[in-house]
């Protein structure tokens, strides 16, 4: 929150983005040369952050449809997946993960679908995450998300996942390539 550049998204009731819900999304990420960045087989390890703030009146999602999702990251558009990794808050923070073979979401050995605890929600204060991947189709790829709360001074790990899939894709396109 020192940077130069930041975004608010305030969402309120019946701001509805295309059919699935109240939401504000912004899509792509450019680099400073303007050429839209894809994550894949060649991105190596990334970082990324958000601060989040939950109005002390913030009300979760009150059926298990609603997602509660503030921070996601998507693979190709021509999955028609759900995101590799979203960041969200119901009941308490999450990172939820759907990484992997996307014909074989069901076998372990061939993805990984799991939702991951971050901890309570913290209403009425900011909270920084930073999350760092190392990207990979096979099962070499790690995940490791900190949380700072607002008033504290240190980062603390919630999240060490090692040992995953943290790419999309089909076996049965394009030879299992992950695609853009």
């Amino acid at each position: 929150r020192t940077g130069s550049y930041s975004l608010k998204a305030t969402i309120k009731p019946g701001d509805n983005y295309g059919s699935s819900g109240e939401r504000a999304e912004v899509y792509g990420m450019y680099g400073s040369n303007g050429v839209q960045i894809f994550e894949n087989e060649t991105s190596g390890t990334q970082f990324y952050a958000i601060s989040v703030y939950l109005p002390l009146d913030f009300k979760s999602p009150v059926s298990s449809d609603r997602w509660g999702i503030f921070q996601q990251l998507h693979g190709s558009d021509k999955y028609s997946a759900p995101p590799v990794f979203a960041l969200g808050a119901t009941d308490a923070f999450y990172m939820q993960m759907y990484s992997g073979d996307l014909d074989a979401l069901k076998d372990p050995k061939k993805s990984h679908t799991v939702k991951y605890s971050l901890g309570a929600l913290q209403r009425g204060k900011w909270v920084d995450f930073v999350w760092k991947i190392k990207f990979t189709k096979t099962y070499t790829g790690t995940v490791d998300v900190w949380q700072r709360v607002e008033g504290e001074t240190i980062f603390t790990k919630v999240l060490s996942v090692a040992n995953i899939p943290t790419l999309q894709f089909k076996s049965s396109v394009s030879d299992g390539a992950v695609l853009d």
